[in-house]
C-alpha cells in the first residue's frame, strides 16, 4: 500500500538532522501518462481528509520531533473554492504555499499578502494561533522560462525581486 512508501521515507529521513520539515502536498491532480490527469475527488471532503489524515498519523508515528506543514502547491491555479480543502488534520504544525508572480518582472504583493493572510488565518482557527507559514516553493527564473510564472529579464532584477519577496514576508 502507498501508506507504507511514507513509512519508507520517514524511516530515512528521521536519521538526518537537517531534514526540518515534513511537507505534505494537497494533491489536487497527478499526471497519468498519454496526456492524461487523475483529478482529486475533493468534493468528498470525507474521503479526502481521511487519507490525508493517515500521511500525517504514518509520519507521526514514525517521527514527533519534526514539524508537518500541509502545502498548497497553485492552489489559486487549481481550485476556485480554496475553503473545500480539510486544514483540520490533526497533527500538523502549520502550512506552506507556492508562489509565483504571474507578471514578469514583477512581485504581486497584494497576491502574495492573499495568501499569507488566508493561512494565517488557518492558523488561527485550527491551530490555535500557534503554527508556522512556509513558503514552501518561490522565485524567479531569467532562462527557459515558460508560461507566465516567475518570468523576470535578468540576473539583477531577480535578486531585488528575491529581496522584495522576503521583506513582504
Amino acid at each position: 500500500m502507498w501508506i507504507n512508501v511514507v513509512k519508507d521515507l520517514v524511516n530515512i529521513t528521521r536519521k538526518y538532522p537537517n531534514v526540518k520539515y515534513y511537507l505534505v502536498y494537497y494533491p489536487f491532480r497527478w499526471w497519468y501518462g498519454s496526456g492524461q490527469y487523475k483529478e482529486a475527488s475533493l468534493q468528498n471532503s470525507t474521503g479526502y481528509r481521511y487519507w490525508m489524515q493517515k500521511v500525517v498519523d504514518a509520519i507521526r508515528e514514525l517521527d514527533n520531533k519534526r514539524p508537518i506543514l500541509l502545502v498548497s502547491d497553485g492552489i489559486d491555479m487549481e481550485l476556485n473554492n480554496w475553503e473545500i480543502l480539510p486544514y483540520d488534520i490533526e497533527g500538523i504544525n502549520g502550512y506552506g504555499f507556492t508562489y509565483f508572480s504571474r507578471t514578469p518582472n514583477e512581485l504581486n504583493k497584494t497576491a502574495l499578502k492573499q495568501y499569507i493572510n488566508f493561512y494565517r488565518e488557518k492558523i488561527s482557527t485550527h491551530l490555535k494561533g500557534d503554527g508556522k507559514l512556509f513558503l514552501a516553493e518561490w522565485g524567479w527564473h531569467t532562462k527557459g522560462a515558460t508560461g507566465p510564472y516567475g518570468g523576470c529579464e535578468s540576473e539583477k532584477r531577480k535578486c531585488e525581486l528575491i529581496k522584495e519577496t522576503l521583506k513582504a514576508m
